[in-house]
């Protein structure tokens, strides 16, 4: 795009209404200027309508600074967008006028190159690649504590994005998975992304900071998982995943004090709704806490997940049905790629969403967080809040727009 002097000179000075006789020029460029600020239109004119269009455009408040005459299109620049928006329906119905357009800024798509990103099919479905045009939390400092059974801390996929963790079951420093599922959730979160390999990370720079409180059979007690909230706290987690749960019991004062150390300290709380939907659906703790983001499941075609818990503290829903992540096999020391059911999965995504949200928003809080999530989330099930879907499956295009 070129712009001439002294239409750019114009714009500059632009600051209301600029009365300039528009029949004296039709411009035969676009002007970057008024692009980028958000506050210009294009108007489509009919063959001898220019003139015209170009009054009505002025007389509205608006200055002529560019056009496509192989198009009969003039561009016009507002002194903001929300006068721009009041004055297009002026425009629109004056003599000549054929139509108009608020003008928008196209970006590149940001495409991670990861080969297994075709399999994942969550990623799609939260919008995910659109979220990226806006942000992929690459050069954020965001951290996710994923208090589970571990990282497997050799995975090429998951290399580079750990910080230093801690076991707590050992009480020791070194949160290796022996288990297998704190490994698949970890990729969910923050796979490595755009490396030519495995899968895409739902943020593609999130540090993943390793926890341990299940043991090598999956379980943990109330005090580890306690423990592990408020290590990871103290360590300085803007997001605290927990992919586990206590089925049938309320939320003990204890893990509610866990729950609200971390939350005081600046954490996100991101917990799974619970796998027991079709089992006599018990609650689940810590989902059940107050102050947690709770999480059911949805599969391939925006349903509920049969498996997931649903009662009324279900805030979100995610994808949680054959979602392909990162694998480790302590048995044999084998990593690959698989694909996981469960509402684990799901937390996980919205755990990824959450550190997108405060790598674009640093200053934002733990509530602003969990309220900008629920709020862009997709209705699904029946109207309005349920005990299924929550406010909806999460939507990260329409949350980080």
């Amino acid at each position: 795009m070129r712009t001439t002097t002294a239409v750019l000179a114009a714009v500059l000075a632009y600051g209301g209404a600029v009365a300039a006789p528009a029949d004296a020029w039709l411009p035969s460029v676009c002007n970057a200027v008024a692009m980028e600020s958000g506050s210009s239109a294009l108007v489509a004119y009919d063959a001898r309508g220019g003139a015209r269009a170009a009054r009505a455009a002025t007389a509205a408040g608006g200055l002529v600074v560019g056009g496509i005459p192989a198009l009969n299109v003039l561009q016009v620049s507002f002194g903001s967008p929300v006068a721009r928006d009041a004055a297009l329906p002026l425009v629109a119905r004056a003599p000549g006028v054929r139509g108009v357009q608020a003008e928008s800024v196209a970006r590149a798509h940001k495409a991670p190159n990861d080969p297994l990103l075709r399999y994942q099919w969550g990623l799609a479905k939260i919008g995910a690649p659109r979220a990226w045009d806006r942000e992929t939390g690459a050069t954020a400092a965001v951290t996710v504590a994923v208090l589970d059974s571990g990282i497997d801390l050799a995975h090429p996929d998951l290399a580079g994005r750990l910080v230093p963790g801690r076991d707590v079951v050992n009480d020791d420093l070194d949160p290796m998975d022996d288990h297998g599922h704190g490994t698949v959730v970890a990729g969910i979160v923050g796979a490595r992304t755009h490396n030519k390999a495995g899968v895409a990370g739902t943020s593609w720079g999130a540090r993943l900071l390793p926890v341990k409180v299940l043991d090598e059979t999956g379980g943990g007690s109330d005090c580890d998982i306690a423990y592990g909230m408020v290590w990871a706290a103290d360590a300085g987690a803007d997001v605290l995943n927990l992919s586990l749960g206590s089925d049938g019991v309320r939320c003990g004062i204890v893990t509610q004090y866990a729950v609200d150390y971390a939350r005081s300290a600046g954490a996100v709380v991101v917990a799974a709704a619970g796998n027991a939907g079709a089992n006599g659906n018990p609650t689940s703790s810590p989902a059940n806490c107050s102050g947690v983001l709770a999480v059911g499941a949805t599969d391939q075609r925006d349903k509920v997940a049969s498996f997931s818990t649903h009662h009324a503290y279900v805030d979100v829903s995610a994808p949680g049905v054959g979602v392909v992540s990162t694998a480790f096999d302590p048995r044999q020391g084998r990593r690959y790629y698989a694909a996981f059911h469960g509402t684990s999965m799901s937390a996980a995504f919205v755990s990824g969403l959450a550190a997108l949200l405060l790598a674009r928003n640093p200053s934002w809080t733990p509530d602003q967080v969990a309220a900008r999530i629920v709020a862009t989330a997709d209705d699904r099930g029946p109207r309005g809040t349920d005990d299924y879907f929550g406010a909806g499956r999460i939507n990260a295009a329409r949350a980080l727009a």
